[in-house]
């Protein structure tokens, strides 16, 4: 997010936009108001305003808008004539003839979301309202950059094989580590034999289309967004527990993050002066004492029974071993601590649980974290605080990889450059 918001008076509309860039944190220069970009603002805020309220007239649109009918009736042509958009029936009259309904086209356009784990690539194919059409995985045979790209070939191949290529509108990677959107870098994957890979670029040559990268659990965060109902709190903090922990923050529907990388790294937050040192160069990190790795020691270092995944230690203290119950008391109140920090600097009220051993702790997980979490707030905020698990499961990281393009998609572009995706679909369709 940009942290600043600027006014546009565009066909006599005027609206405070704020928005993070295509590439990250970094400021552009603003677009001039010439021709192609009144075009490009104004058949983004349409877009926007279909999938929003579809099915939708066009006499609501420019309600809603603060278009002109006769700009909104141009749009609304070209955006057909793309294929973007198509005819929905019709809404019952009001003293004349019945207004035409417009909503996006089913299976017409693609979004392809990937998420890059340390054994595995996952993917999915979303249409334009980022519901998951198709999957698909494959198993990496090795930890250099070679290996990845092959990984991420065979996933976005086996997905688009039957797929014209005009329908696809770009690719959303998402992996660990420290990410530069901007510049399109693995910075440091933390499971990778790489440092600066510039992963967009070979992603972009690879397949020809628009590519965005990102930290996955910021992408979980977006993929979170888009699974809201329009009438929930726009602002919460994703946490992802797991191999890593990390965390994405939405605020008012934004995507937070500041001017260096690694916003959202909640599992390098340090929860224990000179503790045990951690794979990114620090000591006492959340991860350290909280991830897959600390609860399964803590679990098998209390019990007499061995336990090889973080299911079996949840399946266990279900059931009520003593030993499992007490390592996840003791990794929960870790994560509490620092979950309490953010919530205490943000005012977010809401949590969300994602990542393998949140979709594996399931209830359990959430109950002691909320239970723990209450404590360590203000107590006049107290009730207020709401801890719940991600809508979206395992598939959040790749409905929020395929959100960075859809998010494209229906962004007007008021920096000094042009909508990559909106581009690819609508040519130099009139306004």
């Amino acid at each position: 997010m940009t942290g600043r918001i600027f006014v546009l008076s565009v066909s006599k509309v005027s609206f405070s936009y704020q928005r993070r860039l295509r590439g990250g944190r970094r400021m552009q220069e603003l677009r001039t108001g010439d021709r192609a970009f009144i075009r490009e603002l104004n058949t983004s805020i349409v877009l926007d305003c279909i999938r929003k309220h579809e099915p939708v007239s066009r006499a609501e649109i420019a309600r809603i808008t603060g278009l002109g009918r006769s700009t909104v009736s141009g749009i609304v042509a070209a955006l057909q004539e793309s294929g973007l958009v198509v005819s929905a029936g019709t809404a019952p009259s009001t003293g004349g003839r019945k207004p035409d309904l417009l909503a996006l086209a089913e299976n017409a356009f693609f979004a392809v979301g990937i998420k890059i784990e340390p054994q595995h690539v996952r993917a999915a194919l979303t249409d334009l309202r980022g519901a998951v059409i198709a999957e698909s995985v494959t198993s990496l045979h090795g930890k250099e950059s070679d290996h990845v790209l092959a990984g991420l070939r065979t996933v976005y191949d086996e997905l688009t094989v039957r797929l014209p290529s005009s329908s696809v509108l770009g690719v959303g990677i998402a992996l660990p580590g420290l990410v530069d959107p901007a510049a399109g870098l693995s910075i440091d994957p933390h499971f990778f034999r790489w440092r600066n890979l510039p992963l967009r670029d070979a992603a972009e040559k690879m397949w020809q289309l628009p590519v965005w990268v990102e930290n996955d659990a910021r992408a979980g965060a977006l993929g979170e967004k888009w699974a809201l109902s329009s009438d929930a709190d726009p602002s919460f903090l994703f946490v992802t527990v797991g191999v890593g922990i990390g965390a994405g923050i939405v605020l008012k529907g934004e995507l937070m993050e500041g001017g260096l990388v690694g916003a959202g790294h909640l599992g390098h937050t340090t929860v224990v002066l000179d503790g045990l040192p951690c794979h990114c160069g620090l000591r006492g990190c959340l991860e350290t004492v909280a991830n897959d790795a600390a609860l399964l020691r803590a679990a098998n270092a209390g019990s007499h029974t061995r336990y090889d995944s973080v299911t079996q230690v949840f399946q266990a203290a279900r059931a009520g071993d003593g030993a499992a119950r007490a390592a996840i008391e003791q990794a929960a109140s870790y994560l509490a601590l620092s979950i309490a920090n953010v919530v205490k600097v943000t005012g977010i009220s809401r949590v969300v649980l994602g990542g393998e051993s949140a979709v594996a702790g399931g209830p359990l997980l959430v109950d002691v974290l909320r239970r723990i979490l209450k404590d360590l707030v203000f107590a006049e905020t107290r009730e207020q605080v709401v801890v719940q698990p991600s809508r979206l499961g395992n598939a959040v990281w790749q409905v929020g990889a395929a959100a960075l393009v859809l998010e494209a998609l229906y962004t007007p572009p008021i920096y000094a450059t042009t909508n990559p995706v909106l581009e690819r679909v609508m040519g130099n369709a009139p306004s």
